[in-house]
């Protein structure tokens, strides 16, 4: 019998769901005309971070999360851009 280590599975899911959220994320910002290095310096981080969380699936916290998606909606209204993606992956 295979022996399932739970502990590893969660990292997996963990790194899975980060990658997913930071796809979507670059979705955005590209919907937006905006790069990484601008969501950075416009978040308050150096250089370009937005980028070394994104090419490594790093943790990010809620209010880091926060500050892109702020950044990101001064250019593009996130409400219509969620529901007609949603919209799209249902029908």
């Amino acid at each position: 019998m295979i022996r399932i280590e739970i502990s590893l599975l969660k990292k997996l899911l963990r790194k899975a769901m980060l990658y997913r959220l930071m796809m979507n994320i670059d979705r955005l910002a590209k919907d937006a005309n905006l790069k990484h290095k601008e969501i950075s310096e416009q978040t308050g981080r150096p250089g370009n971070w937005v980028n070394r969380v994104y090419n490594n699936s790093s943790d990010i916290t809620m209010s880091s999360l926060s500050k892109i998606l702020s950044v990101i909606s001064e250019k593009v209204e996130l409400v219509s851009i969620i529901l007609m993606s949603f919209s799209m992956k249902v029908f």
